[in-house]
């Protein structure tokens, strides 16, 4: 069966990213065309469980893309568009712990294998 392609309007959350994480979602879904305002990350606002739900959804797409030539995370989910990370801004947030800060760190230096931390 072809992944549902989700709303582009989704505000990433805690509540999504934990969500689609927990229930193990993503190989059901793909992203939908992205357009200028990009991906709605409310990077201020997660807690632990948005940011490692936010790594499991870059572990995913990871796994099923290619990292490019200047390291950045790539990816082509069957049926939904290409997914490219520039910025993840979690600036004011004191909301996140170190240990997640470091998986995400851990994630996007390594996208293609788990969380090892």
């Amino acid at each position: 069966a072809a992944p549902l392609t989700l709303p582009a309007d989704i505000e990433w959350n805690d509540f999504p990213l934990g969500a689609m994480a927990r229930l193990n979602l993503w190989p059901f879904a793909a992203l939908p065309s992205i357009g200028g305002d990009g991906f709605k990350l409310q990077g201020q606002h997660l807690t632990d469980v948005g940011l490692r739900g936010l790594c499991v959804m870059l572990r995913h797409f990871a796994g099923q893309g290619q990292q490019t030539a200047s390291g950045g995370l790539r990816s082509t989910p069957a049926g939904g568009s290409l997914l490219q990370l520039s910025r993840i801004d979690l600036s004011g947030n004191g909301q996140i712990t170190d240990d997640t800060v470091a998986d995400l760190c851990h994630t996007l230096q390594h996208p293609s294998t788990g969380a090892s931390l």
